[in-house]
């Protein structure tokens, strides 16, 4: 606690010394596309992802990871649930994923009910959404030792860590993951409140807490920095997460007659 208050304390600081931003937009989800052809998807998609939260109450994590990973392929076409010797899903960054069986089962009440109407890119992306709610948000899920270990001894090839690594950090990193050690073990992004949605995140990225470098690079410049110690202390509010979602589910969405409506989403129709 004396930590967490010590790191709020020296990021007030931060923040005043960057000064303030302009106001804040407001933004939400998109809500009831279906309602007239299939009135039901939603609160389907919905009840299938709550009956494997009460069973896994980490599910939502890698639910949302993978609607990350398929929208940043291609767009949000669902091809990161396709089998196949050359898919998506056999990638190295996407071997980790898990989570499938989940869009596999609202695909299939929701055919039974409303055949050939909702996309296996749509059932993704109300999941991740309701994923959100489950938890109250985003700053949860795990990565790997294999894709930090260079951070913390041989960073640049200097033979030492990140220098942007805060020094009360270090050591934890490397005691979890150590020097040839186990590179598939995982460690979670957010040590204040690994599964619940909150700004610690945020805060962990403004005091050099941070467990991935591309999370740290949010920081490493004065366009990132106003707008992370601002959300580190709740200036925004988690409205803005809404937003980025939106915006990030739109990235190439297939419409119209582009694409199909699979039957399964891990199979295409032909």
């Amino acid at each position: 606690m004396v930590l967490y208050l010590n790191r709020v304390a020296h990021l007030i600081t931060v923040l005043i010394a960057l000064g303030s931003l302009a106001a804040v937009s407001r933004g939400q989800l998109n809500v009831g596309f279906y309602s007239k052809t299939c009135p039901t998807a939603e609160s389907i998609v919905r009840s299938v992802l709550a009956n494997h939260f009460n069973n896994d109450k980490t599910i939502p994590a890698p639910i949302l990871r993978m609607f990350f990973h398929d929208c940043f392929v291609s767009g949000c076409d669902g091809s990161i649930l396709l089998d196949g010797p050359n898919s998506e899903k056999t990638a190295v960054p996407n071997l980790s994923l898990r989570g499938f069986e989940v869009i596999e089962e609202a695909k299939q009440q929701i055919e039974a009910v409303c055949p050939g109407v909702v996309s296996c890119a749509d059932i993704l992306a109300l999941a991740a959404r309701d994923s959100v709610v489950l938890v109250s948000g985003h700053t949860i899920g795990t990565a790997a030792c294999q894709f930090i270990s260079y951070r913390l001894y041989n960073y640049n090839n200097t033979g030492k860590a990140d220098p942007t690594i805060n020094r009360a950090f270090l050591p934890i990193l490397r005691n979890d993951c150590p020097q040839n050690g186990n590179a598939s073990k995982r460690v979670p992004l957010d040590r204040i409140s690994p599964t619940k949605f909150d700004n610690a995140f945020y805060l962990e990225v403004a005091t050099g807490f941070v467990v991935l470098e591309s999370d740290q690079r949010l920081f490493s410049s004065m366009e990132g920095q106003i707008p992370v110690a601002k959300l580190a202390l709740q200036f925004f509010g988690n409205d803005k997460f809404g937003k980025a979602m939106n915006k990030m589910g739109a990235i190439e969405v297939l419409t119209g007659t582009n694409g199909e409506i699979r039957n399964v989403c891990n199979a295409t129709n032909s």
